[in-house]
């Protein structure tokens, strides 16, 4: 009973353990860390649940009570007493009603990417862009996580920021610089990130202030 009692110990800190795991994945994990993680919390779940499914099969749970009969010849132990009672052990079917989640669970909280043969193509939104602005090179186009839209583009020698909304319409321009874009991406607390090819540079922008927060540099033969 020891030994059981230090086994489901064991077990308990380990499910203990997976929930701190799946909590802290589900607040920083990617969706393609979360696929991976979920795989293999999921086999360490099973194995746990497959473990305390032959426990069960294997009556571990059950209760057993000893009774014990004495024998009315005890007082005659010295008359060649052979024993002294029976043993009977009775077993008495386990309350535990063990609550186990569906085997491979993992594969519906991430949906599976399906295969290019199942992928329908759809207009999904379109951009406004004004007229005044339409003769420019795009070279990225950036969903927030509020559903707005971040375009980069180029017009003659400057480049700009620019911000629409969830239906597609024009709001503003973020910010306007000079050097040669190349790409840009959304980093979190209503920053994105610009590079300057020319310049060398990594621009953060704070999108609600519409100004540049910070320049980083970098050597030419890094970005070579």
């Amino acid at each position: 009973m020891s030994n059981l009692l230090q086994q489901l110990k064991q077990r308990t800190n380990q499910i203990s353990l997976l929930q701190t795991e799946f909590s802290e994945m589900t607040q920083y994990a990617t969706e393609l860390q979360m696929y991976v993680g979920l795989g293999e919390i999921e086999e360490t779940a099973s194995q746990a649940a497959n473990y305390i499914e032959d426990l069960i099969s294997e009556d571990n749970f059950d209760e057993k009570n000893l009774d014990v009969t004495i024998s009315s010849a005890i007082n005659s132990i010295l008359q060649e007493v052979k024993s002294f009672g029976d043993v009977n052990i009775k077993t008495r079917q386990s309350t535990l009603r063990l609550k186990a989640g569906r085997k491979y669970q993992a594969q519906y909280v991430v949906h599976t990417v399906p295969g290019i043969e199942e992928i329908k193509s759809y207009m999904l939104r379109i951009l406004s862009i004004p007229k005044d602005m339409r003769d420019n090179n795009i070279y990225a186009c950036r969903i927030l996580p509020d559903g707005k839209y971040l375009i980069l583009n180029k017009q003659l020698d400057q480049g700009h920021l620019l911000l629409f909304s969830n239906n597609g319409l024009f709001i503003r321009k973020v910010v306007t610089f000079t050097g040669y874009p190349y790409d840009a991406c959304f980093f979190r607390n209503n920053t994105a990130a610009v590079t300057l090819g020319s310049e060398y540079q990594t621009a953060l922008m704070d999108i609600q202030k519409n100004k540049i927060t910070k320049k980083l540099n970098f050597l030419n033969s890094v970005l070579q």
